[in-house]
């Protein structure tokens, strides 16, 4: 068997999706490592409107069905659900900045919808997303649940308004899916 120059000299994108992975495939990894997946989610949910080869790097990765395992975790900790929410929340983002016709490693736009409606359900989904908004916005005392984005006013500011953003703009497309089908 010939191993390919990518399998030798993965990305970093590659790189994070596999770490991911089997933290997702480990509760205890997952609950140990919380704050450096929600960490990469956001790298990768801030990276994916901006590349169009973002969203092809971590769809076409092997890696990536363990979005749609963490999206639907159910996390038994203090706090809001901030790895489903990141991972809805790239998996979104990824549908938005998809053309109609774009299948990246198995992933479409009708893929996305698909996981949402029946691994969630579009309400569940956009209370999931909701829920990390507002818990960001109206709670003082974060402590660790957050990670990194509850240490600091300034990057908890910050963190709100991008993530109201994006909320909002993966809100509109799932809508736009949702009747469109």
């Amino acid at each position: 068997m010939e191993t390919g120059i990518s399998e030798l000299h993965p990305s970093l994108i590659e790189c994070i999706m596999r770490f991911v992975e089997v933290c997702s495939n480990d509760k205890e990894m997952l609950l140990e490592f919380r704050n450096v997946i929600s960490a990469f989610l956001r790298i990768l949910c801030e990276w994916v409107p901006s590349t169009r080869n973002v969203i092809s790097a971590v769809l076409t990765s092997a890696s990536s069905i363990s979005l749609g395992v963490l999206l639907q975790l159910k996390i038994s900790q203090e706090g809001p659900p901030l790895i489903p929410s990141l991972s809805g929340l790239l998996l979104g983002l990824c549908m938005e900045n998809m053309d109609p016709s774009d299948e990246l490693g198995g992933w479409s736009i009708s893929s996305i919808m698909n996981l949402i409606n029946v691994g969630l359900g579009i309400g569940k989904f956009t209370q999931l997303l909701e829920s990390t908004k507002a818990f960001f916005m109206h709670t003082t005392n974060m402590g660790e649940s957050v990670g990194l984005w509850g240490c600091s006013e300034v990057e908890r500011s910050h963190f709100i308004e991008w993530y109201r953003t994006a909320v909002s703009i993966v809100r509109r497309k799932a809508i736009q899916e949702l009747t469109l089908s």
